[in-house]
């Protein structure tokens, strides 16, 4: 699996961590959605750092397609609502 955090980098992730990476991204669209903003930083830095430490990192002269977009680790509840708004296929 491909994932992107904007802003910084691609990851290649290892599908054993399928199941971990989406319980993060759920625990992070629940707080995105519930619009709870120390519940969605908590999340995103979980998700960020999980991110890291299990993926390797995709060189940059590699293109890929990612799988999964996570917001940049700094990004806030308000610019990631916007973000999805402006996103293809966003709400």
């Amino acid at each position: 699996m491909i994932v992107r955090i904007m802003g910084d980098n691609q990851y290649r992730i290892d599908d054993t961590h399928n199941g971990e990476i989406a319980r993060l991204d759920g625990e992070l669209m629940e707080a995105l959605e519930g619009h709870n903003q120390p519940e969605f930083q908590s999340a995103l830095a979980q998700l960020v750092a999980f991110v890291q430490q299990h993926g390797q990192m995709v060189p940059d002269d590699e293109l890929v397609p990612s799988d999964v977009m996570v917001p940049a680790a700094d990004m806030t509840l308000d610019e990631a609502h916007q973000a999805l708004q402006t996103a293809p296929g966003g709400a």
